[in-house]
């Protein structure tokens, strides 16, 4: 298991970790619940993420990279479609 110490600061995709959050989710294989970090998004928004998300890749973001991904491919899209019907 990391050193609590050594997360606060590091940088998993769009995420900063600022310090760990409360444990959640109790359940038989972990009776003391699952970690959480409460983390800053490059947007500005804060949120709690479970660590095991942070470290698989699951989480990268708050939902704003995703959001700035489908914006950018329906542009994308709708350039290459007003060329095709010149």
């Amino acid at each position: 298991m990391a050193d609590r110490l050594e997360l606060v600061g590091q940088r998993y995709g769009r995420l900063l970790v600022l310090r760990e959050g409360p444990r959640v989710s109790a359940d038989a294989g972990r009776p003391n619940g699952r970690r959480t970090l409460v983390c800053l998004c490059d947007c500005g928004r804060i949120l709690a993420v479970r660590l095991s998300n942070l470290r698989s890749g699951h989480a990268r973001s708050c939902g704003c990279a995703r959001i700035a991904a489908l914006v950018a491919r329906n542009k994308a899209g709708s350039r290459r479609d007003m060329a095709l019907s010149r």
